[in-house]
């Protein structure tokens, strides 16, 4: 039987619109290039801003058909068939798209009425063959959807024309088409599995299950339903009818070698995992891998790593990549397991459109990518679209627990930076219920608890995690930490700014307070040279000069964070924490950005404040979390040992050295 279209696709792409001709010519350039991906991506967008050209929905036919993206090849044939219905070549390719999706009644269908029309067009020898292979196989076929002769041929292939319109997102029409099915056989399951498919891509959950549940009952042996209702049933929220009802299908599975790949995929989306350990054993699994297929041992590897067995989820995506090389899930999840543990962002067990329907999520990815390319006047409105389409919606948000714990990584990713640049309620809700609660892999979590912190959505500070199988005290910030420019200053200030630092480094007081007096000639209003210059009394013992140094600096420059670090540690000195975790508790809930050298300072007067009141577990996090930010940074170890309980090495004076050098105005 042909696999491929039986007409010409990349013929030279004449009387075109410019723009599309020049796109064509690059798409040309790819295909030579056997860039597969990237020819089929532009023709993807040369269709949108082009809809309806014939050339392109070709070219879009072939290579999405080299590609193996079959549902891309239905719709590109099937708008072709819109366009050119009589046009023989295109019929037959339509009628081959209809086979590779599962649909051979339409297929048998038009093939037939393609031989009748047109008995000696150079496709029929073709079109024969298709007809000759499937006529032999219709008792069988029809006996496979519950119908058992040749008059009900015309009702098969209604159905299969409402499963076309389904595969080409075209739900209105599909639903139309289910709902007189149903009027023609009320009691006849396969319309109604249709319409539960219908109902999945629309986002109606309930009304999903109801039409599993009737057509369960209509065909109560049909393992597939049961399949297809456990799924749907977990999704809506109901996880545990989906468990009752899993423990039939582990039963039947068991029985049957060849459909665990398709149980096997409910198992692990329902979180079943020792259920689908249990069914590897109960079929005898390595007695008999010739029955299994890459899937099943994805999804054996997914459980095998969710219950902790690293060493055996190796073992079975081993398995999948020998049946199939390269397989994604595999290659993967097996670059995960090598990172080291807390770096890593979980495992992925289901394709996100197990869990979301696929159109959903490729409408969302679009608007998502248009975020990087469009500038920065056009993000707002950007922003604006994601949340009407998180509105419309709402089941990104009620999945993304599940989507974050055992959806692929690309969504795992995505729905993180979604959350934070929209801060849509719904969706933050999903993400705090991820964060806080117990599944998934612990630095995502810590992600997504900073993208609460920084959308004022979760706490700041310490908070318990689920961490190592327990709960541990953990810092949640919402910030940001990258270097900036210093405000620039007055040729001749930045030189003795400089070299007052330098002073300061060599605990040399006296020189630093002239050079930083003398600067602040220059400079007078500028609060990082008062603030060394508090330093600089310091150094020298002068606390009534440091003070009121301090003071000015407070009272002039009330943002100015250096100042009110200084401040903080002060009021910890003066045996004050009130006010040291006053200040504290406020530039953590409004700074969202840090310098590196802020940020140190921040983390010194927070583990200050901790060790001086005896809270040494809420400390030794603050610790960790300087030193996963600033790895070198010497004093670490000083404060290591205060809480160790042993005596400190002498405090090293190294947190000026982060501070920016000043920079001159032009």
């Amino acid at each position: 039987m042909p696999t491929k279209n039986p007409f010409p696709t990349r013929a030279d792409p004449l009387n075109l619109p410019r723009r599309l001709r020049d796109g064509l010519v690059q798409v040309r350039q790819l295909l030579e290039e056997d860039a597969l991906e990237d020819a089929f991506d532009l023709l993807v967008e040369l269709n949108e801003r082009h809809p309806d050209q014939p050339q392109v929905l070709l070219w879009i036919a072939d290579v999405s058909l080299e590609l193996d993206y079959s549902k891309d090849h239905l719709r590109a044939m099937c708008t072709l068939h819109r366009l050119m219905p009589d046009y023989a070549p295109i019929k037959f390719g339509t009628a081959i798209a209809y086979m590779i999706n599962g649909c051979p009644f339409a297929c048998l269908q038009m093939v037939r009425a393609l031989l009748k029309r047109w008995p000696q067009h150079d496709v029929v020898k073709d079109a024969h063959e298709i007809k000759e292979t499937i006529e032999p196989q219709l008792p069988e076929l029809l006996k496979e959807i519950g119908l058992d002769q040749e008059a009900d041929l015309a009702f098969a292939c209604q159905l299969d024309q409402a499963k076309i319109h389904l595969l080409c997102d075209e739900t209105h029409q599909a639903k139309q088409q289910i709902k007189k099915l149903c009027v023609q056989k009320p009691d006849y399951a396969a319309p109604l599995v249709l319409l539960g498919d219908v109902h999945w891509q629309e986002g109606n959950l309930p009304e999903a299950v109801a039409a599993l549940q009737q057509a369960l009952a209509c065909a109560p042996e049909d393992f597939r339903i049961l399949d297809a209702l456990i799924q749907y049933l977990f999704l809506s929220g109901r996880p545990e009818e989906a468990a009752s009802l899993a423990t039939s299908l582990k039963q039947i599975a068991a029985a049957d070698a060849l459909i665990v790949s398709i149980v096997a995929e409910t198992l692990v989306l329902i979180g079943d995992d020792d259920g689908m350990l249990d069914l590897s054993k109960a079929i005898g699994l390595r007695n008999r891998p010739q029955d299994l297929d890459e899937w099943f041992y994805h999804y054996l590897a997914a459980a095998e790593a969710m219950t902790g067995d690293e060493n055996a989820a190796r073992s079975d995506w081993e398995r999948s990549l020998a049946l199939n090389p390269g397989f994604p899930p595999a290659v993967e999840n097996l670059a995960e397991l090598e990172k080291p543990a807390k770096e890593r962002i979980g495992i992925w067990a289901c394709l996100s459109t197990q869990i979301i329907p696929q159109k959903t999520l490729s409408d969302l990815a679009s608007l998502l990518d248009q975020v990087e390319e469009e500038n920065s006047d056009a993000t707002g409105s950007i922003r604006q679209a994601l949340h009407r389409f998180l509105d419309r919606h709402p089941q990104i948000s009620r999945q993304a627990p599940l989507l974050l714990e055992r959806g692929d990584f690309m969504w795992k990713e995505y729905l993180l930076d979604l959350a934070d640049l929209v801060g849509h309620p719904e969706l933050l809700s999903g993400l705090r219920e991820f964060a806080y609660g117990q599944k998934g892999a612990a630095a995502l979590r810590f992600r997504a608890a900073r993208v609460l912190s920084r959308t004022n959505a979760g706490p700041t500070g310490i908070v318990k995690m689920w961490v190592e199988h327990q709960w541990k005290p953990t810092v949640i910030l919402g910030y940001d930490i990258r270097p900036e420019h210093a405000a620039p200053m007055e040729p001749k200030a930045a030189a003795l700014a400089l070299q007052a630092i330098d002073c300061l480094l060599e605990n040399d007081g006296k020189l630093a307070e002239d050079l930083l007096k003398e600067a602040l000639e220059f400079e007078p209003e500028n609060p990082s040279l008062i603030n060394n210059l508090s330093m600089a009394y310091m150094l020298q013992d002068k606390d009534a000069e440091a003070d009121a140094v301090l003071g000015r600096l407070v009272e002039d420059f009330p943002e100015y964070f250096m100042g009110q670090m200084a401040l903080a540690r002060k009021s910890i000195q003066m045996d004050d924490p009130d006010t040291a975790r006053s200040i504290l508790t406020h530039w953590m809930e409004g700074k969202k950005t840090y310098q590196p050298f802020e940020f140190d300072m921040l983390c010194k007067t927070q583990l200050d404040l901790l060790i001086q009141e005896g809270s040494l577990e809420d400390a030794r996090p603050w610790l960790d979390e300087w030193e996963a930010s600033s790895p070198d940074e010497s004093e670490i170890l000083f404060y290591r040992e205060r809480l160790n309980g042993r005596k400190a090495l002498p405090k090293p004076e190294s947190s000026r050295r982060k501070q920016p050098k000043p920079k001159t105005k032009e």
